[in-house]
């Protein structure tokens, strides 16, 4: 008597994830803002990209310095912003040389609505440069492939601009913000972005960040040209 072979079950293997901040395959997933800049971190919105176990360890190491940032430009207009202010003050108290820094940096600036109402003055330090920039290349990195499901190529450069407070908002970011939609996470005023991409060429685009109703930074990748493309339903979409 003849005796068959089982048959072989066909196995449908997904392919790894890559890492989108390297290229290697990814083991984890790094959370798009950091979590640091919340207070609750419990929640329903946030967003996880793949990543390399080096390349989220390494990013990490930023989080507390761009909190600090954040947790000291914070609006009051952000229901955290007493408790973010709090968690930022203990870390500073570590961090004796960047607190003498930034004591001596301190300065008043004009506050402005969106509108352009003059609301008086605030208080304003220097900051951690390099920790601000490298957190918005990964936060920008993260939301475009979250977006597009592509991740931006390794090559594509990505230049970052903290927005001063006063005529830089108005001039050069405000009239902006009229085409495009403005999306959230972790709920109003706590984290607000906006994004747009040149006509035909969806990896040059053009990043806007409001973090606590206060700071606002705009990344920028690949070559931008003129002519950002609203969508047809109002706001303005990667691809």
């Amino acid at each position: 008597m003849q005796t068959r072979e089982p048959r072989k079950k066909k196995q449908n293997l997904l392919p790894t994830p890559t890492c989108i901040y390297c290229g290697r395959p990814a083991t984890t997933r790094d959370h798009v803002p950091p979590k640091a800049i919340f207070v609750e971190l419990q929640l329903p919105d946030l967003v996880t990209v793949p990543a390399c176990e080096d390349c989220n360890n390494q990013a990490s190491r930023f989080d507390e310095g761009f909190r600090n940032i954040i947790g000291m430009r914070s609006s009051e207009e952000s229901p955290n912003s007493l408790t973010l202010w709090k968690k930022t003050f203990r870390s500073l108290k570590r961090r004796r040389q960047e607190l003498e820094a930034l004591w001596e940096s301190l300065r008043e600036v004009p506050i402005f609505t969106g509108g352009g109402l003059y609301l008086g003055t605030a208080t304003e330090g220097a900051f951690d440069a390099e920790a601000h920039d490298r957190v918005i290349e990964r936060i920008t990195r993260g939301l475009y492939f979250h977006h597009s499901g592509q991740p931006l190529p390794l090559e594509s450069p990505i230049e970052v601009y903290p927005i001063r407070d006063g005529s830089d908002w108005q001039k050069d970011v405000a009239p902006l913000l009229t085409q495009m939609r403005v999306r959230t996470i972790g709920g109003p005023a706590i984290f607000e972005y906006a994004f747009a991409h040149t006509d035909g060429e969806p990896k040059s685009s053009l990043w806007i960040y409001r973090f606590h109703a206060r700071h606002v930074a705009v990344a920028e990748t690949g070559s931008l040209a003129p002519g950002y493309i609203p969508a047809t339903d109002g706001g303005v979409d990667l691809l």
